[in-house]
């Protein structure tokens, strides 16, 4: 007992399960006499009543053990804020049986009625489940091994004098008052049940009290997951105890918190600080012990202070290396300070990516507003990858590739999983291939009838499995035409011209299939022969934007075809880094020519799939972000990574992709989720060498003879 009352800990648990069971006591009682003040004759015509309030608190005690995976403390596994949500429910349900009408039974018969008091009393049981098996579970796993057994036994003294105080108080209130047929209990079942409904309230506003995180951690956790579909991935990789710091990308105003409900070990968040804005916000960032820093030295040397001192007594340290949230959905530099604080933290480095929130109303696509209508309204899958932990004193450029391997994975696994990914692009050229239109190299329109029953001639819309139809990978060509979408900034308004070969690696992601994988208007022309065709096939519709060859730039600029007058953005796609001089020169002579910038985007010969792009300067997303840099093929896009040396990246201890042993240690190469080749697992990635290329520390891919020069 002196245990008990030493421990707040063991003293709060042991407290709820005393009144829990007090409550409990009574409560049978109370249901006869709710069913006989509501017409009941007999003890059978009770048993459904009974039966709906025993099933509801399994089913409540099952959903707390299952979806009880870890606690707010280290290495706890029982969630107290299922406590709180317990009481809630017991108080609405108490609540609702107060107020319920009579007319239950009439003449010893149940009537319909009697739906109401079953439903209201299995919720009564579904709140009481959830409330007592964390206490319960709680009581065990915080006490001291030694003398497990000692406090059970002195809880159970405490339960069992807190059922008989409660039977005794029942007694007395339902004392009669009154005489002869005038007599009424002090308090009829119905506010007996009131009275129910106010004790859980009490202990409702205790729960919450006495565990505060955990009960904002189960309503944040709540709020997410009815607009996402929550998943994580990799957790395992997580050290379980010791200092670490966790880097992840930032693509929402979600990211901090989806990170603490991620991460199986408490985490504190370095955030910045004028983005935490309002009381809620406020209470949530003291809860979760977040660090808050302004772009001032002081506070940000108070930060550093603050995760040295935390690492130092083991803490488990979360940061947005990118400086801010991403305007396009692509990974940012990491910020160059970062090599100062990553060299005096002594503590390994876990990569987190955060896979599925661009798009999402909390994200900065298609504007910065957060009341902009979402583009679909059903649940969005919401991914958190971990990758292997990095040795202490990584340099921040070499953590950033690691965070782009995790994501690339991600997108190639979602990309295999989901509807807009390899299941969905034969399902919508079957349905809605007459909404396709291309264009061939005489400059006769044909419709999209004519180009779907080419395909089924092809075989490409047959019936298919994980490993694709005909050798094709779905999956990559969504990966490439997702990786396109981010370079380029597309809006749902944009239609899209290309005029790719068709032996173009890209032919397919952006051109035939271009429509169904960016959810826009696409329209495909075969190679012009001639200026007078080409000029045809620009005229063919409203296209904003023109995904061309660097040829045919020229041909537009020396005046033998004109452009539609929508037209903003215009992309030329290199299968060779030796085509840049050239590029530049046709980009130079077209913009002069035209008024349009246009920009590069690099496919590597053989690889199959998009690796990097500049982002037009139509679709800048302003001074936060670096998305365009002359002289450069591009930035390396979302489900690639660029290494610069293979045995860098073996430095780090991270394991080879299938094909790597071949890769000499001074051997730059590329890691693509769209890019072709064998498929085993789904997550694997395909490995492309690049020679002569680089990376800077940007992110932009260089030609190193273009860079000597």
């Amino acid at each position: 007992m002196r245990r008990l009352a030493t421990s707040p800990q063991l003293a709060g648990a042991a407290a709820g399960i005393v009144v829990f069971w007090a409550v409990a006591a009574v409560a049978q009682l109370n249901v006869d006499q709710y069913a006989v003040e509501s017409g009941s004759t007999t003890q059978s015509e009770v048993i459904p009543l009974l039966v709906s309030l025993v099933s509801g608190i399994g089913i409540g005690s099952l959903i707390a053990g299952t979806f009880s995976k870890r606690g707010i403390d280290a290495g706890s596994k029982v969630d107290l804020g299922f406590v709180p949500v317990g009481a809630a429910l017991m108080a609405i349900a108490c609540f609702a049986l107060a107020v319920s009408g009579g007319g239950v039974f009439v003449a010893g018969s149940p009537t319909l009625r009697l739906v109401f008091p079953v439903f209201w009393l299995g919720l009564l049981g579904v709140g009481a489940g959830m409330f007592d098996v964390p206490l319960e579970a709680s009581m065990q796993e915080k006490s001291p091994p030694g003398r497990l057994a000692a406090v059970l036994a002195s809880t159970n003294l405490l339960v069992f004098a807190g059922m008989f105080l409660a039977s005794l108080g029942y007694y007395a209130l339902r004392v009669p008052v009154g005489e002869g047929d005038l007599a009424r209990p002090l308090l009829s079942a119905r506010g007996v049940f009131a009275l129910f409904g106010l004790l859980s309230l009490a202990e409702l506003c205790v729960a919450v009290y006495a565990a505060p995180r955990a009960t904002l951690r189960i309503l944040v956790r709540g709020l997410v997951n009815l607009r996402y579909r929550f998943c994580v991935r990799r957790d395992d990789l997580v050290p379980e105890k010791g200092p670490l710091v966790v880097i992840a990308n930032h693509i929402s105003w979600l990211d901090g918190f989806v990170a603490v409900l991620a991460c199986p070990r408490p985490i504190r968040m370095v955030v910045f600080g004028p983005n935490i804005r309002g009381r809620f916000l406020r209470m949530l960032s003291d809860q979760w012990q977040f660090i808050l820093f302004d772009p001032r030295p002081k506070s940000i040397g108070r930060a550093m202070k603050t995760i040295q001192t935390g690492l130092s007594d083991g803490d488990c340290i979360g940061i947005f290396c990118e400086g801010g949230i991403s305007r396009t959905g692509q990974i940012l530099p990491f910020k160059r300070g970062l090599d100062w604080i990553f060299q005096r933290i002594e503590a390994p480095m876990t990569p987190l990516s955060i896979d599925g929130m661009w798009g999402s109303v909390l994200s900065f696509s298609e504007g910065t507003s957060l009341l902009k209508w979402p583009r679909s309204l059903r649940r969005r899958r919401l991914t958190l990858t971990y990758g292997p932990s990095l040795p202490a004193g990584t340099p921040a450029s070499v953590a950033r590739l690691a965070i782009q391997e995790v994501a690339a994975t991600a997108v190639r696994r979602r990309m295999r999983t989901t509807r807009r990914g390899s299941r969905d692009i034969p399902r919508w050229c079957r349905r809605h291939g007459r909404r396709i239109v291309a264009i061939d190299a005489c400059g006769q329109r044909q419709t999209g009838r004519e180009q779907q029953r080419q395909w089924q001639a092809a075989g490409l819309l047959e019936a298919f499995d994980r490993d694709g139809i005909g050798g094709v990978d779905w999956a990559g060509m969504a990966a490439t035409a997702e990786a396109f979408d981010g370079g380029c900034v597309l809006r749902r308004s944009d239609s899209l011209l290309s005029t790719l070969t068709a032996e173009h690696p890209l032919s397919g992601p952006l051109g035939q299939f271009a429509g169904p994988l960016l959810g826009v208007h696409g329209i495909w022309a075969e190679p012009p022969a001639t200026a007078d065709v080409l000029e045809a096939q620009l005229a063919c519709g409203p296209a904003t934007v023109w995904i061309a060859e660097p040829g045919q730039l020229v041909i537009v600029s020396t005046g033998k075809a004109s452009l539609p007058t929508q037209l903003s953005v215009v992309v030329a796609v290199l299968t060779d880094a030796a085509e840049l001089p050239a590029f530049e020169e046709a980009a130079a002579l077209f913009s002069q020519a035209c008024g349009i910038t246009p920009v590069v985007a690099f496919a590597p010969a053989g690889c199959g799939g998009l690796l990097s792009m500049n982002t037009p300067p139509t679709r800048n997303a302003g001074d936060h972000e670096l998305t365009l840099k002359p002289g450069t093929l591009g930035r390396v896009l979302n489900g690639s990574v660029v290494w610069p040396t293979a045995g860098l990246r073996r430095s780090l201890g991270l394991a080879d992709w299938a094909g790597m042993e071949a890769f000499s240690d001074d051997q730059p190469l590329a890691l693509g989720a769209g890019f072709a080749g064998q498929r085993g697992d789904a997550e694997d990635l395909v490995a492309l060498p690049l020679d002569g290329l680089t990376v800077d520390h940007d992110g932009f891919v260089e030609w190193a003879r273009v860079k000597k020069r």
